[in-house]
């Protein structure tokens, strides 16, 4: 058998090896792709006072299951358009992790506050919320999905604990019912108040934020709806009372008489209630004054102590005391006579307000009926209280101006010419051209509006998200971490195959040759047998030779009386070392093989006709040396053809022209 050539083996399966370390490589490399994980974290800090506490703005107990709510995680999956069929809520809940992190500066107090005796539990504030996707998602996807999350949390947390809501867009179709243009005109003037004043309040909150969406600050979308109210409003106000625009005069003058008989009615009840209320006060302050319940708080007894009362100033002033128990106990310091007072002012602004409009219902059936006396009436008595000095704690002028001002606000006020000649032509219907004035101005303030408040709803939206990282600071920016380094462990596993695909060359190499041993070797004489000859035949008996392809074929003639001169071992002998002779001789590109019969055939890849003539005489000279210390004489023939020499490129033919070329030698002859 060969010797072990463990470099040999390597160069033969180069190839092998490279494309086995490749393979296994890049599937190493695609299976680690596959099992790869992205995880985005982000730390959050809530910053709010009782958030140490544990507690939520609302005094209830802080829960953080609400980063992965349904609802918040619904949401995110719109806002990046990705189907829940596909993206189930639960499984993306299952990869999301809220966990506490540990505060070291809390736990020193937390341990400082109970070394001296006092309870403290405070708790860490700061959170990291992470999200785990996998590979066929991404790590785009991480990032993005754990964002909305994130912004919507900030949202639903402003929205909850906050309280911040959405403004709403109530008159969007009211030119679409049955209202009559000057009731459409007053529910959109009601709808532009009730926005001003809630724009106004945010603006006056946080008159620092602008929307990056809209571009638009409060205090902006303030002055849009407000030169809406003042000016488009109120001209087409105007225009709908001056020239009677209306749909059904009958019908409209209906409404408002109802309208005024609902206002008396309201005014009468309330009138009522006003007097008891102001009856039962002033019998409270009658009590009140008889009894010692006003007195200083702390009083002196006989004895000298000071001892506290328990009257209305002491509970006033002691808004924490001890009960029977000797336990702290918080008490309203709202009196019985504040609640009074409370109820005197709700009613008195019902009864209040009903008068204005019960005057403001009047004022418009006297414009649509053409009541001209009672409107210039009217008109003058306001003009006169308009210009009326106003006095300093004259409450009933201020009220009669303020009532005054609030109805005839959005009205013309005109001199008595002027009314006559408007009012006089009231009686006649009003043209299609100022209705169809009104509806297009009408529609055209109402698509305004509708943009504003489009405009509106997306600043509000991201107010509350303002709002809610007001309260949530975001310490740490949305980071990706992978579950597998995957560089790594691909260029561990290639070294690994490299490893791997070399010692299985070399295992391969090492079977191969015992196989070879075992299956296509002479054992005998240790050249291939004549099954690796047939072998060998078979392998070119299809292909083109090779120029220069040679074969030798050396056979023996008389071995038989070798045989019965020195014995069949000894016979034996003579044709090993013939054997080892043809093997030192012929080394590289080199098939040598033993065919039987004494027969050996040898075929060379490379062979010069020169190089084989020099070596076969070396061969002889060899031979002849060794049979003369036997005193023998070894015959042997020996024929070899060359492809190109012979033009011959088929295998059996080459053979055919070295068996006929075959020339006789004598080994073992005396010079």
């Amino acid at each position: 058998m060969n010797k072990f050539r463990p470099i040999q083996y390597l160069k033969k399966y180069t190839f092998l090896i490279i494309a086995l370390f490749v393979f296994l490589t890049l599937g190493m490399y695609m299976v680690l792709r596959s099992l790869q994980t992205y995880t985005a974290t982000t730390i959050i800090d809530y910053v709010y006072g009782d958030a140490e506490n544990g507690l939520a703005p609302d005094g209830t107990e802080l829960d953080t299951t609400g980063i992965y709510s349904s609802s918040v995680i619904s949401q995110a999956l719109d806002n990046l358009g990705l189907d829940q069929g596909k993206y189930p809520i639960d499984s993306i809940r299952a990869e999301i992790k809220v966990q506490q992190i540990a505060d070291d500066a809390v736990d020193v107090v937390n341990e400082a506050k109970n070394k001296e005796g006092e309870t403290s539990d405070l708790q860490s504030t700061k959170y990291a919320i992470s999200y785990k996707a996998d590979s066929s998602n991404g790590a785009d996807m991480a990032r993005a999905v754990l964002d909305e999350i994130m912004d919507g949390y900030f949202t639903q947390f402003s929205k909850q604990f906050i309280n911040t809501s959405s403004v709403v867009n109530s008159t969007s179709s009211v030119n679409q019912g049955s209202y009559d243009y000057i009731e459409q005109i007053e529910l959109i003037d009601a709808a532009l108040k009730d926005t001003v004043n809630s724009l106004d309040s945010r603006a006056k909150a946080s008159p620092l934020f602008y929307s990056s969406g809209t571009g638009y600050s409060f205090n902006e979308l303030v002055n849009e709806f407000s030169i809406l109210q003042n000016t488009e409003v109120s001209s087409l106000y105007s225009y709908i009372l001056k020239h009677r625009v209306t749909k059904d005069t009958d019908a409209l003058v209906g409404k408002y008489k109802e309208r005024v008989q609902s206002n008396k009615l309201l005014q009468e009840q309330n009138q009522a209630r006003v007097g008891e209320v102001e009856g039962i006060l002033e019998a409270y302050v009658e009590k009140l004054r008889k009894s010692d319940n006003t007195a200083q708080s702390q009083v002196i007894g006989a004895d000298g102590d000071t001892t506290k009362k328990n009257n209305v100033l002491g509970k006033v002033e002691s808004p924490n005391y001890k009960n029977e128990d000797d336990e702290y106990v918080a008490y309203d310091q709202t009196t019985e006579y504040e609640q009074l007072l409370q109820n005197w002012i709700d009613i008195s602004d019902v009864y209040n307000n009903s008068a204005i409009d019960e005057e403001y219902s009047q004022y418009v059936i006297d414009c649509f009926t053409g009541n001209t006396e009672a409107i210039i009436r009217y008109q003058t008595e306001i003009a006169q209280r308009i210009a009326r000095p106003e006095k300093e704690g004259d409450d009933e002028t201020d009220n009669a101006s303020d009532s005054d001002m609030d109805i005839t606000e959005n009205a013309e006020v005109i001199d008595g010419d002027n009314a006559e000649k408007i009012y006089t032509e009231g009686t006649v219907p009003c043209s299609q051209q100022d209705i169809k004035y009104v509806e297009e101005k009408i529609k055209d303030i109402i698509n305004r509006m509708n943009a504003l408040y489009s405009v509106t709803n997306a600043t509000d939206s991201e107010y509350n998200e303002y709002l809610g990282a007001e309260y949530i600071k975001v310490i740490s920016s949305n980071h990706i971490t992978e579950g597998i380094n995957i560089l790594l462990y691909t260029a561990i596993g290639a070294v690994l195959f490299l490893g791997l695909g070399c010692l299985g060359a070399i295992i391969l190499g090492r079977v191969g040759d015992m196989i070879e041993y075992v299956a296509f070797t002479d054992h005998q004489f240790q050249i291939s047998n004549r099954v690796a000859c047939d072998r060998y035949i078979n392998k070119y008996k299809e292909k083109i030779l090779p120029a220069n392809f040679s074969c030798l074929i050396l056979q023996t003639l008389n071995q038989n009386d070798i045989n019965h001169q020195l014995g069949r071992t000894g016979g034996d002998e003579i044709l090993a070392y013939l054997s080892s002779c043809l093997r030192s001789l012929f080394k590289e590109n080199v098939f040598l093989g033993y065919n039987g019969s004494g027969q050996f055939m040898i075929f060379v890849q490379n062979g010069n006709y020169e190089e084989l003539k020099s070596l076969i005489n070396n061969l002889h000279i060899l031979l002849n040396e060794n049979m003369k210390e036997k005193k023998i004489v070894f015959k042997y023939t020996v024929g070899f053809a060359v492809s190109s020499k012979e033009e011959i490129y088929q295998i059996r033919d080459l053979i055919s022209s070295a068996m006929k070329q075959r020339e006789g030698y004598e080994a073992g002859i005396s010079d």
